[in-house]
C-alpha cells in the first residue's frame, strides 16, 4: 500500500521538524519503504511512502503513538492528514 500524507506544522517549522523526522529514519525502514518528503513551505510538508507488507500499518500505529513522537508533534504543533491511500 502506498500513502501520500500532508504535515502542517503550527507552532515551529519545516527544520526543526525535519530534524526530528531525520531522527527517526532507521526506525521507520523496519516497515516503510521508497519514503519520499518535499518541503511546501515553512509551515507544511507533502510525503509518500510505502508500506513494506501487510503488517506495516500496524507498526506504523504503535510507532506514532511513541510518547517521543507525541512530544515532538504537540511542542511543533504538528497536524497530519493522510490524503490518499493506494493498494498495490
Amino acid at each position: 500500500m502506498k500513502l501520500a500524507t500532508h504535515w502542517t506544522i503550527e507552532s515551529g517549522k519545516f527544520d526543526e521538524w525535519l530534524a526530528f523526522w531525520e531522527s527517526m529514519k532507521a526506525e521507520r525502514s523496519k516497515f516503510i519503504v521508497n519514503e519520499y518528503i518535499m518541503k511546501i513551505d515553512d509551515y507544511n510538508v507533502v510525503g509518500f511512502a510505502e508500506f513494506v507488507d501487510a503488517t506495516a500499518m500496524d507498526q506504523v500505529i504503535e510507532h506514532i503513538r511513541r510518547d517521543d513522537i507525541n512530544d515532538n508533534d504537540e511542542r511543533l504543533g504538528v497536524k497530519v492528514s493522510i490524503f490518499q491511500e493506494i493498494e498495490l
